[in-house]
């Protein structure tokens, strides 16, 4: 009789704090913390660009980039590997950036990433339920804070996967509002800045959002052929396109992918095809072969190697297309998962996943938040979710303890493929849902 007067009573004061606690997470103080961490965040990158010796990571590479496009100098010197490897639209964007200057362009482009980051947490709240603001405090504080690591490492590189994020989630909120051109628009635009969200495009095609099909179309011609043949010239345009397309999206082998030789399969690609293959394949897991690090589990040939994938691959999309619940019983609240199954399938099938690009994991994230509250109090469902959220922070933690090892075996690839199994239970629970209605 003891132990459940003892629950009774915990629960109380449980429930005596939180309120408490909730009113403590007030949006002033919320925002304000939020503005403490992206100064410290952005005065790395800043301080770097003031030094004599400049920033060691991307930032020059964005300003030089986007000087070659100014002075009309060639961006992929034919067989070499390419000092820039994203489409050419993407260094016709940075143009205008680096005629500011290198110090002034490092602040615009971490001005930029807290300004996507914020709305990267408004578009989530959104999304889940129709209004960006005024929602639970947990919606936007603990999908931010999950997603900080990995947001610090974009201010720390350079590199634009918060802003990719936000182009997405804005996709889906146009497709949430009916506005599909605006989502086939801006699902080109992150087409455009990395090549890998294209695997979008398959969503739109099963749910038949033919309108942002044709606009996804368009756009990607604008962007990849009018925009860079007007700025370049319709020579340097298209030979710009070919010898990117030659050395990016067709290339891949027992050696590398794209331009990333030896570390398309090292400890820090955590894609499908990374962690294949240095799982599979007696294959080394570092960029520096004479450290003998190996971590295989299996000793496959490239050819049967790839075949796993495919197998993985299309097991993963049997899966997402399995719980999808038919046109007739689709909700904001299922499409709202489904958006967060398709970034993380993304992650998963992108050629590259590198540690910062699971700063897409803030929107799972806030599904998994949302699906909590939603929960009955005590419920069996709302304690599993609990764990899910638990294993989900500590796979990530520990790259802490030991980041080669850690990564090599995929701690961020099998929270990923958690997250997306959760995700799609609890989408499958929606669509029964709907089917006994």
């Amino acid at each position: 009789m003891a132990a459940p007067l003892l629950g009774a009573g915990l629960r109380v004061r449980i429930g005596n704090w939180l309120p408490i606690v909730e009113g403590l997470l007030t949006p002033r103080r919320l925002l304000a913390a939020f503005a403490v961490l992206v100064v410290l965040f952005s005065s790395l990158p800043i301080s770097h660009s003031l030094r004599p010796n400049g920033h060691p990571k991307d930032y020059p590479l964005w300003y030089e980039t986007g000087q070659k496009v100014i002075r009309g100098e060639q961006l992929y010197p034919p067989g070499e590997v390419f000092p820039f490897m994203y489409p050419p639209i993407a260094a016709v964007l940075l143009a205008p950036l680096s005629a500011l200057g290198p110090v002034a362009m490092v602040v615009a482009l971490t001005a930029i990433n807290s300004l996507v980051w914020l709305g990267c947490a408004f578009l989530s709240a959104y999304l889940l339920t129709g209004r960006a603001l005024g929602r639970h405090p947990l919606l936007y504080l603990v999908p931010v804070c999950c997603s900080a690591p990995f947001a610090f490492d974009t201010y720390h590189l350079g590199q634009v996967n918060l802003l990719l994020l936000f182009v997405m989630l804005g996709a889906f909120a146009c497709l949430r509002a009916g506005r599909e051109w605006g989502a086939g628009a801006l699902v080109a635009l992150a087409v455009g800045i990395k090549a890998f969200p294209l695997m979008a495009a398959g969503y739109l095609v099963y749910r038949r959002h033919w309108v942002a099909c044709a606009s996804l179309v368009v756009s990607l011609g604008v962007l990849f052929v009018a925009v860079p043949f007007a700025v370049r010239g319709p020579n340097q345009g298209a030979e710009d396109l070919k010898v990117w397309a030659g050395g990016m999206l067709f290339k891949y082998d027992n050696g590398s992918i794209g331009q990333r030789t030896g570390r398309a399969y090292s400890w820090k690609n955590q894609s499908l095809v990374g962690m294949a293959n240095r799982l599979l394949q007696h294959k080394s897991a570092d960029e520096d072969t004479t450290r003998n690090f190996y971590v295989n589990v299996a000793d496959l040939d490239f050819r049967a190697t790839t075949a796993v994938i495919v197998g993985v691959a299309l097991a993963i999309c049997l899966f997402y297309i399995g719980v999808m619940p038919r046109h007739a019983h689709r909700t904001p609240e299922s499409n709202a998962i489904e958006f967060g199954m398709l970034l993380l399938m993304i992650l998963l099938f992108s050629p590259y996943s590198f540690g910062y690009f699971f700063v897409w994991l803030l929107y799972p994230f806030a599904v998994l938040v949302h699906r909590w509250q939603k929960a009955p109090p005590g419920s069996a469902d709302r304690r599993r979710l609990a764990t899910v959220f638990a294993v989900c922070v500590a796979l990530p933690a520990l790259t802490l303890v030991h980041q080669r090892t850690a990564e090599a075996y995929g701690n961020f690839f099998f929270t990923t493929l958690i997250l997306l199994g959760t995700l799609g239970w609890q989408l499958n629970k929606l669509k029964h849902a709907a089917r006994a209605v």
